[in-house]
């Protein structure tokens, strides 16, 4: 009897691990998408073609954004870049040589397939590194020739990312300094997370603030808080979704795009607020 049921269960356990390895890297390669759907409150377009986006596309952009280069980093810069092109500010034809991301995740880096320039830059292996300010440093420090190459031209740079995050507020840093030394002209757009992600994020932001300002004092902080006292029935998917829509806006308006508002609650939240308002016109000065 127990024979028999060996002969009956062993083949289907070998069916069954012949199943797993082909469905476990395709699951592996989309979890962060999946996440960023779940928890971002996210819709990602299932085309990329112009009529599918609902969202009027202006062609001057075309020539505007070629006075530009935008890096995103990190997890919130991720974020923030897809949502970029869900906007229609960039259709993914279009992204050209204007925006780029970096990730020191591969599976996140893997499934933005909205994303034409997307670099992982974080060490080989199936995980990501260790957190923390010294393995992002190394990480770029490995994969500075790239960064070299990619800020050679005589453009504005708009540097985005969450500082509160080590991949986004370590390379906020090291990409600043990096432009400093080349004598570019730059400005970073950076997020200050939520209070109910916790004191140790809020800290951590303030922390890399400071950093920067020894650097620059071309910071367009934009404190999410800010959308959470505004606004009413504010979820926590619901929260991430505005709080990208918040940093887009800023995007915008430095750079006199003529992409649509997207949304009116969002956008009169950011114009009026007077600190962030007289920052976005100092650096609009300097780019023109």
């Amino acid at each position: 009897m127990i024979g028999n049921v060996f002969h009956l269960t062993f083949p289907m356990m070998v069916v069954c691990i012949q199943i797993l390895a082909l469905v476990l890297p395709v699951a592996v390669i989309f979890a962060p998408e999946l996440h960023l759907r779940l928890h971002r409150g996210i819709s990602l377009p299932k085309m990329r073609n112009r009529e599918n986006r609902g969202i009027p596309y202006e062609q001057s952009n075309k020539y505007n954004m070629k006075k530009y280069k935008l890096f995103t980093f990190g997890g919130a810069g991720r974020s923030i870049a897809h949502a970029l092109v869900n906007s229609n500010t960039f259709l993914y034809e279009e992204q050209g040589d204007i925006l780029y991301h970096f990730n020191t995740d591969r599976y996140a880096v893997a499934s933005s397939t909205l994303l034409k320039n997307k670099y992982f830059i974080g060490e080989p292996g199936l995980l990501p590194g260790p957190p923390g300010m010294e393995y992002i440093k190394k990480a770029f420090e490995d994969n500075k020739k790239v960064f070299e190459e990619l800020t050679n031209d005589d453009l504005f740079y708009l540097l985005i990312g969450g500082f509160s995050g080590y991949t986004g507020g370590g390379l906020l840093i090291k990409v600043s300094e990096l432009l400093s030394q080349k004598f570019k002209r730059f400005a970073i757009i950076g997020s200050v997370p939520f209070r109910f992600e916790g004191v140790a994020k809020l800290q951590k932001s303030y922390n890399v603030i400071d950093i920067l300002k020894r650097t620059t004092d071309n910071i367009i902080i934009l404190p999410y808080e800010n959308l959470h006292n505004s606004l009413d029935s504010l979820t926590i998917p619901t929260a991430f979704t505005m709080a990208d829509y918040y940093v887009i806006e800023a995007i915008h308006l430095i750079l006199d795009l003529k992409s649509p508002i997207i949304d009116e609650q969002v956008s009169n939240i950011l114009r009026n607020d007077d600190e962030i308002s007289e920052t976005i016109k100092k650096v609009k000065a300097i780019i023109n």
